[in-house]
């Protein structure tokens, strides 16, 4: 894997989330890497979590494993 893909989900020590100290800089943070990372529907009001798909069940429909 490559430094540039590796590097954006990586927080410097410095921007780790210390409490309510430094809160709001890390929530903002955090939102600029789902987003470089295409998860923000997830983090979003209105978003939720997938349903679990097991890969290896038979049952499982491809096309929810590929979203």
């Amino acid at each position: 894997m490559s430094e540039s893909s590796s590097s954006k989900n990586l927080l410097p020590n410095g921007m780790k989330l210390k409490g309510e100290e430094n809160y709001t800089a890390w929530k903002e943070i955090i939102k600029d890497i789902a987003v470089a990372n295409r998860l923000r529907y997830y983090i979003h009001a209105k978003g939720k979590a997938p349903k679990y798909v097991d890969k290896f069940n038979k049952k499982a429909n491809e096309i929810k494993l590929a979203v």
